[in-house]
């Protein structure tokens, strides 16, 4: 029983930073992964809704925000950050 807890207890941490957040999202039947480049992206979810640059520290630029506003039901936002020309994170939100 108390093996039980403490493994409930470590997985916690990575349960509540992963909230939020996907590994995969679908554009119909065409699938965007973390680690795809720009261009699969494109191809696959088409010219995004918005964009915005995305920024650190400092103010220099260092990706793009693409979003995506899906007119399914229930309707959804798809939000995909990529640096470098890949895919480093995706979110989706009903």
């Amino acid at each position: 029983m108390r093996y039980i807890i403490l493994a409930v207890l470590l997985a916690m941490p990575c349960m509540v930073s992963f909230a939020g957040t996907e590994s995969c999202t679908t554009f119909g039947r065409k699938l965007v992964c973390l680690g795809d480049n720009e261009a699969k992206v494109r191809d696959r979810a088409g010219k995004p809704d918005r964009t915005r640059q995305l920024v650190n520290e400092h103010g220099a630029g260092v990706g793009e925000q693409w979003v995506y506003y899906m007119n399914t039901r229930p309707k959804k936002v798809i939000t995909i950050d990529i640096q470098r020309s890949v895919v480093t994170y995706i979110s989706e939100r009903r």
